[in-house]
Formats: C-alpha cells, sequence, structure tokens
C-alpha cells in the first residue's frame, strides 16, 4: 500500500504515468491476491490476528489516500466496499483499543471513499453507531464505537444533516459517559460489598 501511495504521488500530474507501473497483469495479480483476499476470517485469529488486523487498517488507509480508487475504480467494487464496512465494525468491537484506534483510523478514510456522495448513507451509519451504543452491555465494544463517532471528517456533517446528525452524536455521547458512571458506582459499590463481607 505504501509503494501503491509513493507512486501515485509521483504520477499525480501524469495518470499515463500511473499506469505504466499498474498495468493490467499487476492490477488483476493486486485484485486476485490482494484485494479479494484482505478480509478472509483466517488471518485475524488469535494474537497475530489482533496484529493483522491493524496492518489492514493501514493498508486501507495508504491505498484510500493514494486516490487508487479514482485511476481504477474496477478493483474496487461494491463487495469491497461492504467487506471494508464489515472489516472495521468488528474490529472497532475488539477488545484491545489499540486495535480499535486502528480501525477507527480507517473508518476516517473509508468515509472519504464511501459517503463523500452519499450522504445518505453516512446519516444511516451513524444511527447505526449510536444504535450498538445503547444496545451493547460491553464497555470496550461502547469505547469503540464512542471513539468512531469522534472521527469522523468534519465536512460530513454539513448544513443539510447537522442537525439529525452532530446533535445526535452528541446526545449519544453524553448519554455513553452518564452510563460508564453509572456502570462504574454499581462496580465501586460491588467491591466494596464484598471487602465488608471478608471483613465480617
Amino acid at each position: 500500500a505504501q509503494i501503491i501511495k509513493s507512486l501515485s504521488e509521483i504520477s499525480l500530474s501524469n495518470s499515463n504515468l500511473l499506469k505504466r507501473y499498474f498495468y493490467e497483469d499487476i492490477l488483476n495479480d493486486l485484485k486476485e491476491n490482494v484485494i479479494n483476499k484482505l478480509f478472509d476470517e483466517k488471518y485475524f485469529r488469535g494474537s497475530t490476528g489482533e496484529n493483522m488486523r491493524i496492518v489492514v487498517c493501514i493498508f486501507l488507509r495508504k491505498i484510500i489516500e493514494s486516490n487508487f480508487h479514482i485511476h481504477f475504480s474496477n478493483l474496487f467494487e461494491q463487495k469491497f466496499l461492504d467487506d471494508c464496512d464489515k472489516f472495521i465494525t468488528n474490529t472497532i468491537e475488539h477488545n484491545k483499543e489499540e486495535v480499535q484506534l486502528g480501525a477507527v483510523n480507517a473508518l476516517y478514510f473509508y468515509s472519504n471513499l464511501r459517503y463523500a456522495s452519499y450522504r445518505e448513507d453516512f446519516t444511516q451509519k451513524v444511527n447505526q453507531i449510536i444504535k450498538n451504543i445503547k444496545q451493547t452491555s460491553k464497555e470496550y465494544i461502547r469505547s469503540g464505537y464512542v471513539l468512531s463517532l469522534g472521527n469522523f471528517p468534519k465536512y460530513l456533517f454539513d448544513k443539510t444533516n447537522i442537525d439529525s446528525n452532530l446533535i445526535q452524536i452528541i446526545q449519544t455521547l453524553v448519554y455513553a459517559s452518564q452510563l460508564d458512571y453509572t456502570n462504574l458506582n454499581n462496580e465501586m459499590i460491588l467491591n466494596n460489598s464484598k471487602n465488608t463481607n471478608k471483613l465480617v
């Protein structure tokens, strides 16, 4: 992905130059052996799977930053976008913050690719994240989604949707902070109760 990004930067002023680097055989190989296999579940098992999730997030960020999808749109079909969305969502729900932060970073760039021209899809995504925050009982999942709400590109909150999206997000963040405070309080009460019982 870094090589692709660097070559794309070199070729910014000349798309023919980019096509010289990425001729048909190279593109087919990239699609078959990288793009189509990027989200295979077998890569994400165990402790090495955590590192792979972070690496795939970096790959997504770099390849989107390169604007490769503009020059070679046939590489990024709807299935790739859907798989991307599913992967980022699953990684946001991971129980390690380092992995979650990788996904949140990738979400920023993915949002530029997916929602720039489709604001209704963006509103649906925001609503889904808010729903997930309110439905989950796991604090680390809620934390991952809260991080993601704060990492969307700001231009997506334009005058047409600022009321429906931004205000909802603020209300949800307040809700999540109160919920976590209540859970912390209850945990402290429970721990104090256990300590009291031990003393008795």
